[in-house]
């Protein structure tokens, strides 16, 4: 999975600074339909986004590696939640995406955003969205 992949290089390049030290990293895409979503850096690709995804369901994947520098132990693995999103209308898009919140969200949004996070609900568990999921 492309998200499992990115953290772990994310992970590999500041373990090569850092001694000695755990290291977390994550990236996250969302996936709709097979399309893979991540970052659109644009309000215009944030707001055609949106659109697209304003009342259907998708997945967040979110991988995470973890790296302990002083053992050289490495974990990766990735989630994958369904979120089930509101009917947007083009007033909400273009109110969030002036936030310029967006430009730097996998998909343009963040879930925990008021504008998604009442309206819009996850078919599993939202801990692996909001906060890290670590196999123990």
């Amino acid at each position: 999975m492309l998200p499992k992949i990115l953290s772990a290089g994310k992970a590999a390049t500041v373990a090569k600074r850092h001694k000695n030290t755990i290291i977390i990293a994550t990236d996250t895409v969302v996936v709709l339909n097979g399309e893979v979503i991540g970052k659109l850096h644009t309000v215009e690709k944030a707001k055609s986004t949106l659109q697209k995804l304003s009342g259907k369901t998708h997945k967040i994947i979110t991988g995470v590696t973890i790296i302990d520098t002083g053992t050289n132990k490495k974990v990766s693995f990735s989630t994958k939640t369904k979120v089930v999103f509101k009917t947007l209308t083009q007033g909400e898009i273009d109110n969030y995406v002036a936030t310029e919140k967006p430009l730097v969200k996998a998909g343009a949004y963040a879930l925990r955003h008021n504008a998604f996070s009442q309206n819009s609900r996850e078919q599993s568990n939202h801990t692996r969205v909001f906060f890290l999921h670590l196999p123990i």
